[in-house]
């Protein structure tokens, strides 16, 4: 599980981003989590040039080849502010 947050004075909202180790099957990858916040979307971008805009928990999305690839997975809030975090998987 990986956890992610962000508060006090540097000018972020508080809450917390948490990922669960992504679930693997084939060339299919599903991640599960939670966002301890108010949040308007969650972005993933899947490390092979494909992006997921607007998509919450879980989140799945298939390979086209298999590899090692790294998933940036951001939280936006109500005033755009953002808590990126990252999983890599292989």
């Amino acid at each position: 599980m990986l956890f992610a947050g962000c508060g006090g004075d540097s000018g972020f909202v508080d809450f917390q981003l948490t990922l669960n180790t992504p679930e693997v099957k084939g060339k299919q990858v599903t991640v599960n989590g939670g966002v301890m916040a108010q949040v308007e979307k969650i972005q993933w971008e899947w490390g092979d040039g494909q992006i997921d805009k607007h998509r919450f928990f879980p989140a799945s999305h298939t390979y086209a080849a298999p590899g090692k690839y790294e998933i940036k997975v951001t939280a936006f809030d109500n005033q755009t502010v953002t808590q990126p975090d990252r999983l890599r998987w292989k």
